[in-house]
């Protein structure tokens, strides 16, 4: 496995984190703005913060990776700007 391949994978695994703190966010609040019960909605709320933290910290690790993944490829980060032929580099 090249060092390419792993930062890659780093990348996807980061992203489906990043993925699932939002849905579980989003779940949770949902479930916390329908609760009768306000111990019910503390709990959900502070089950909320904890997705949120999910959602905080990976956001930039992706960000990262995602670059970093790129550069490593030799994909133009910057589509045109950087002498790419067209915006997107995927292969067809």
């Amino acid at each position: 496995m090249t060092l390419t391949m792993l930062v890659t994978l780093l990348h996807v695994l980061t992203a489906f984190l990043l993925v699932s703190g939002l849905v579980g966010r989003g779940v949770t609040l949902r479930a916390a703005a329908r609760a009768a019960d306000i111990h019910a909605v503390d709990a959900l709320v502070r089950l909320a913060g904890q997705f949120e933290q999910m959602v905080r910290i990976p956001s930039l690790v992706v960000l990262g990776l995602g670059l970093w993944a790129g550069w490593r490829a030799g994909w133009p980060i910057l589509g045109f700007l950087q002498g790419g032929q067209v915006n997107c580099s995927w292969p067809r």
